[in-house]
């Protein structure tokens, strides 16, 4: 069975392969051995999420500061210059920087989504595939 975990490269794989390492040893040390490890993969899993969060939560304010950065322009424009025409320039740039900030923010919203939505996935997976190694474990010691 370790041969077939070592096969398999991967986070579910990695973790089983903890606990049959431990076969033998009392059930609460090889339960610890396997949460360590599990914490240990979720964690690489997660590693970019934090990244992509931050950003899809800070494009749009950093998009709205130029709309207003933009604005402010515009009324500096059209009180120094009494021109309306003046203000296009500033509510141009008031629009770019709001549809910038949007395009950086939805794509990497849904790669968020995505992304949590496969370690979760991937969670479920290591605490289903623990319990029925555990449980063959203690089926194994009560036929011995």
């Amino acid at each position: 069975a370790v041969q077939v975990c070592e096969t398999f490269k991967g986070p579910i794989a990695s973790i089983l392969k903890t606990g049959l390492m431990k076969f033998g040893d009392p059930k609460e040390e090889i339960e610890k051995s396997m949460e360590n490890a599990a914490m240990h993969e979720i964690a690489r899993l997660e590693r970019g999420l934090p990244v992509l969060s931050s950003i899809s939560n800070l494009a749009p304010i950093l998009g709205f500061l130029g709309t207003v950065t933009g604005m402010i322009n515009s009324f500096d424009a059209l009180s120094q210059l009494n021109d309306p025409g003046a203000v296009a320039a500033g509510i141009s740039q008031a629009l770019i920087t709001t549809a910038g900030g949007l395009i950086v923010a939805v794509p990497t919203l849904l790669a968020y989504s995505y992304f949590t939505t496969r370690v979760n996935a991937f969670i479920r997976e290591i605490e289903s595939a623990s319990a029925v190694l555990m449980e063959s474990f203690s089926q194994m010691e009560r036929s011995y």
